[in-house]
């Protein structure tokens, strides 16, 4: 995630804007597959903090110039142009959680990792552009009030749009991330109501896993590959 301090001098505060209407449960994709509507997990005041930034942030950054001025290369917002990145606006905001280390290295073979996960007090807004993910924005608490932490990871953005509409009935998830082992993670409950996982882009990159966003596995299926990362990132930490 990229911090908002962009060459202008201008340091956003907070990014957001309107949220976007949801895809019907029962909409199909080309493929023929569910797509799954998509729900909004944050409260009305940090949701609010994001709208106000995101607002500011494309009339400062526009402000004078021309809509096809382009924008910079290192932008955290994947969009071409200040013409584009007006119309950007506020997709889901879900909340970062998070596995213990420690958690993770003591369970058994059978244990629910769902139970063993906490949330953070972090949280992130999927950015759109004409209803594509371009970004997302992050959102937290500093020095005692909620404000804007950064902006980027649009590889992040995409996959867990994808996921949610593939994956998550009723639009309910949550999202893992085992920083330990640098793997994202989205929780889904099938219908037998127990905890799957879809492993997304970034953990397919650093797990030994068969592919993101359309395989779900179990606990006990992620257990030994989430074990044995903790287990070397922290030696090699310890070095």
């Amino acid at each position: 995630m990229i911090p908002l301090v962009f060459k202008k001098g201008l340091t956003l505060s907070v990014l957001a804007f309107a949220l976007v209407a949801a895809m019907p449960a029962d909409a199909r994709t080309p493929q023929g597959e569910a797509r799954y509507a998509l729900r909004d997990q944050s409260s009305r005041q940090v949701r609010g903090v994001a709208e106000n930034g995101l607002r500011s942030m494309v009339f400062s950054m526009a402000q004078g110039l021309p809509a096809d001025g382009r924008l910079p290369a290192d932008f955290p917002i994947a969009v071409g142009s200040y013409a584009e990145l007006r119309q950007v606006t506020l997709g889901i905001g879900f909340e970062v959680n998070t596995i213990d280390p420690a958690a993770l290295l003591y369970a058994r073979r059978d244990a629910d990792l769902s139970r063993v996960t906490r949330g953070t007090g972090i949280w992130n807004f999927v950015v759109l552009s004409k209803g594509h993910p371009v970004a997302l924005l992050e959102v937290g608490r500093q020095d005692g009030r909620w404000q804007v932490l950064g902006a980027g990871a649009t590889r992040l953005a995409r996959d867990v749009q994808a996921a949610a509409q593939g994956h998550a009935r009723d639009g309910a998830f949550r999202f893992v991330r085992v920083y330990q082992a640098t793997a994202d993670l989205m929780e889904v409950r099938g219908p037998d109501n127990r905890a799957q996982y879809v492993p997304l882009a970034k953990t397919v990159d650093t797990l030994p896993l068969k592919s993101s966003g359309r395989v779900l596995s179990s606990s006990a299926e992620l257990l030994p590959s989430l074990q044995g990362a903790v287990r070397a990132n922290l030696a090699k930490s310890s070095r």
